[in-house]
């Protein structure tokens, strides 16, 4: 089994020889991408005959532990947003909810993390639910189970063939509401953003990018932008999309398609005249709008907002994530933290007219 931190040092022909299901994002070319443009990450892959893995290793502070536990005291607190803490997430950090990994026999993951511990030395070790829970994925250790924001989407239905039949489909409430979306965000223009435009509105997009960072629940490592310049020459079913207010770009959004799944993880918004314009909500707008138009079957939506998601038909899937602190004193120490997170209840509604 191979370990590298360089896809460079990955052959190419033998990795996207594994990804059998076709898995854009973890395409050799998809991942070089990444790791060209998100320098402040260690990217790790892991190669054999029957098994193929990518997963990141980034140091972060923990600057918003009192949004996600109720068990945070002051100097605790304190301790973890000033003191940075080194984490090998074993899957990609950026997409969080779609496995990085094939195997084709039991993938004894145990070892692997034996070997990145001594050549990386992570305090904290991350397995998502999906690679956890799989029947190939052995692991010979103790990890605590922590629950993560609720993954949100919206299912196509098959009489959907425009955004009219979408809006029909609305109880009356939500119908007007997205007649005051369109009103509010009428003074807006939305153009397809071409690699020049990207690299001119590079350091605006990632402002934008920030601000929603900077409102989300939990702040991971920050994707980069630019990134994008690259994806789009390579991939025709990566579409990034400005909208602009009197010439300025205001916000982004980027769809990526692949197989019958429309994906709207990245967008950035102007958050002093999101509520005035109706920005975040257009962008959801053009989503299901692309979604249906596309025939895709369901609409991915990433985890954050997800009340306000739910507002257009997004349902939750419940997710979480395994964790091991690899210091045993520090263990004793954030486990307390980890296993007192508790996300507050949100309420989800169903916008569509009953069925009968």
């Amino acid at each position: 089994m191979q370990i590298s931190f360089d896809i460079n040092d990955v052959d190419k022909h033998k990795w996207d020889l594994n990804i059998n299901n076709n898995n854009i994002f973890n395409k050799y070319d998809f991942l070089k991408c990444y790791q060209l443009n998100n320098p402040s990450i260690n990217h790790v892959y892991i190669i054999s005959d029957n098994t193929q893995f990518y997963g990141h290793i980034f140091t972060l502070k923990l600057s918003k532990t009192s949004d996600y536990s109720n068990y945070i005291t002051l100097i605790f607190d304190l301790l973890l947003r000033v003191f940075p803490i080194k984490f090998f997430y074993c899957t990609n950090s950026f997409i969080t909810n779609i496995p990085s990994y094939v195997s084709r026999e039991v993938f004894n993951l145990t070892p692997i993390i034996v070997k990145i511990n001594s050549l990386q030395k992570p305090l904290v070790t991350i397995i998502p639910d999906f690679l956890f829970e799989n029947k190939f994925c052995n692991i010979n250790d103790e990890f605590v189970k922590m629950q993560v924001e609720d993954e949100m989407s919206i299912v196509i239905k098959d009489n959907w063939r425009n955004f009219n039949d979408y809006k029909d489909s609305l109880k009356t409430k939500y119908r007007k509401r997205i007649l005051i979306i369109e009103k509010n965000s009428n003074p807006i223009s939305i153009n397809l953003l071409d690699k020049e435009d990207l690299i001119n509105y590079e350091d605006k997009l990632q402002l934008l990018f920030k601000q929603v960072l900077n409102n989300s629940s939990f702040i991971g490592p920050t994707f980069q932008i630019k990134t994008f310049q690259s994806l789009i020459s390579l991939y025709e079913n990566i579409n990034i999309f400005g909208y602009f207010l009197d010439n300025k770009i205001v916000a982004f959004s980027c769809e990526i398609e692949h197989n019958n799944y429309l994906y709207s993880y990245f967008v950035g918004f102007d958050y002093k005249i999101n509520k005035s314009h109706s920005l975040y909500a257009r962008i959801l707008c053009e989503s299901i709008n692309s979604a249906i138009l596309k025939n895709k079957k369901e609409l991915i939506l990433g985890r954050t907002a997800n009340e306000f998601k739910s507002n257009f038909g997004a349902i939750a899937k419940k997710s979480s994530v395994y964790i091991k602190v690899n210091n045993y004193f520090l263990r004793l120490f954030l486990n307390i933290f980890i296993k007192r997170v508790n996300f507050k209840n949100k309420i989800y509604r169903n916008p569509f007219k009953k069925v009968d």
